[in-house]
C-alpha cells in the first residue's frame, strides 16, 4: 500500500487495525522519487481479540514524499493511518484493550507541548449532544478540537460454544453481567448434574482468557473517580492516542487505569464466580492467565484452586507461573495443571514415557493435581456404541 505525496512530510505513527493473522508481518519503506524505495523499519503487532491483531506505534520521524506498507502475506485490514502527528506508542496496550505484558509496554517517548492536551482546559460537552447526534454549543474564541467518544461491545465471541451457544462474550467488569451469564446458563447446568447424578459435580472451572481485552464498561467513570478520587473526562483523550498534561502524568493515568480495570475484573467476573461456586458448595478453578486486562495473582488468590496448563513438545511454563504463585502466596493447598495438552498431530496419541518429561517439570515448578482437558461422548441410549473421550 503506498501512500504519495505533493512535498516531503514527516511521518511518525502508523496504525493498522483489524488484522485478522497473526502470521502478518508490515514493514515501512520510503522515497523521495517514488521509484526507490528505503526501509524504514518493521512493527510488532498488539493482540486484540481472540483472532484480531493491530499495529499502533508512534516512532521517530522520518521525512520523504512517498511511503509503502510492504506485507510478507495477503490479509485484510480494517483502518489504516499514516499520521505526522505526535501519537501515544500502543495506546490498546496502554488502555489494556489489547494484550501486552506489563514489562513490555513501550516507554512513552518525549512530547513537544504543542502536541499536548491541558486537562485543565477539556470542556465536557455531553450536555450539548442532542438526541439525533447533534452537536451545539458555544465556546471561547480559538482553535478547538472537538473529540467524540463512547463505547461499544468489543465484538468478542464466547470460544468453541455449540452453534445454539454462539454469542458474545459478556461485559465482565459488571458483576450483574456474569450473574446473568450464570442464572441462564452454568445454574441449570449444575441443577441437571445433581438431578442425574447428586454426588458427580465436584467444581466448575474458568479456563484460560482467550478472548481480547476490556477497557470500559458502563459507568466506568464513575467508579473510576469513586475508586481514585480523580475526575477522567480530562483525561479521556489517552484514549484517542493523545498526550495529557505530558508524558510522565500520562503513563501514570494510564497505569491507574489498568489497575483499575484489573480490580474490576477481579472483583466482577471471578470473585463474583468464586463467590456463587462458595455458595454451591463447589470448587472454583481458574486458569489466571492469557490476553486480558487483569492481574494473574490476584486473579488465582480468589480462587480454591488455581490452576495452570503444559503442552507436550513445548517448555515454556509460564502458564504454571501465576498459579503456583497465587497458591504459594495466598495459601492454597492444591495447584492443578491442565495436563499434556498437545496439538492435533499428537492429540494423546503418544506413551506416558514420552509424556514424562513434561509432567515433572510441572511437578518441578509446583504443580501437585494433574487434570485432562477432555470432553466425555456420552453413550446414547438407542445407540449401542462405546463410551470414549
Amino acid at each position: 500500500i503506498q501512500f504519495s505525496y505533493r512535498q516531503s512530510v514527516p511521518i511518525r505513527h502508523l496504525r493498522l487495525a483489524n488484522i485478522p493473522e497473526r502470521d502478518v508481518q508490515v514493514s515501512l519503506e520510503m522515497s523521495f522519487d517514488g521509484q526507490e524505495f528505503l526501509p524504514v523499519r518493521d512493527f510488532g503487532k498488539t493482540r486484540i481479540l481472540r483472532d484480531e491483531w493491530e499495529i499502533d506505534t508512534a516512532f521517530t520521524p522520518v521525512a520523504a514524499r512517498h511511503f509503502r506498507l510492504k506485507f510478507n502475506e495477503s490479509t485484510s485490514i480494517g483502518e489504516i493511518e499514516l499520521s505526522q502527528l505526535a501519537r501515544i506508542d500502543n495506546t490498546s496496550g496502554q488502555s489494556a484493550l489489547g494484550y501486552v505484558s506489563g514489562n513490555e509496554l513501550p516507554s512513552l517517548s518525549d512530547v513537544h507541548t504543542d502536541a499536548v492536551v491541558d486537562p485543565e482546559s477539556v470542556v465536557d460537552l455531553t450536555a450539548n449532544l442532542s438526541t439525533d447526534g447533534s452537536l451545539r454549543a458555544t465556546l471561547p474564541k480559538g482553535r478547538w478540537t472537538v473529540l467524540r467518544l463512547g463505547y461499544t461491545s468489543t465484538g468478542a465471541h464466547n470460544v468453541m460454544p455449540s452453534p445454539e451457544g454462539n454469542g458474545l462474550e459478556l461485559d465482565k467488569f459488571r458483576a450483574e453481567a456474569f450473574q446473568a451469564h450464570y442464572d441462564a446458563f452454568v445454574s441449570p447446568v449444575i441443577e441437571r448434574a445433581r438431578e442425574v447424578a447428586p454426588d458427580s459435580l465436584s467444581g466448575v472451572m474458568i479456563d484460560s482468557y482467550e478472548v481480547g481485552g476490556q477497557n470500559w464498561t458502563a459507568g466506568y467513570e464513575r467508579k473510576f473517580e469513586q475508586a481514585t478520587g480523580i475526575d477522567l473526562i480530562p483525561w479521556l483523550p489517552l484514549y484517542a492516542g493523545r498526550f495529557v498534561a505530558d508524558k510522565s502524568r500520562t503513563e501514570a493515568m494510564f497505569e491507574r487505569i489498568r489497575k483499575f480495570s484489573a480490580r474490576l475484573i477481579n472483583e466482577n467476573y471471578y470473585g463474583k464466580f468464586a463467590e456463587l461456586m462458595d455458595g454451591e458448595g463447589l470448587e472454583s478453578l481458574i486458569q489466571p492467565y492469557g490476553n486480558g486486562p487483569f492481574d494473574e495473582i490476584a486473579v488465582g488468590s480468589v480462587a480454591s484452586v488455581p490452576a495452570g496448563e503444559f503442552w507436550v513438545r513445548r517448555d515454556d511454563l509460564s502458564n504454571l507461573n501465576g498459579a503456583v504463585s497465587a497458591a504459594r502466596i495466598y495459601g492454597k493447598p492444591i495447584v492443578a495443571a491442565e495436563a499434556f495438552t498437545a496439538t492435533w498431530d499428537d492429540n494423546w496419541n503418544f506413551s506416558p514415557e514420552f509424556g514424562k518429561k513434561w509432567g515433572d517439570r510441572a511437578w518441578v515448578a509446583g504443580v501437585n493435581q494433574f487434570f485432562f482437558h477432555r470432553f466425555l461422548i456420552v453413550k446414547h441410549p438407542n445407540f449401542n456404541l462405546p463410551y470414549s473421550l
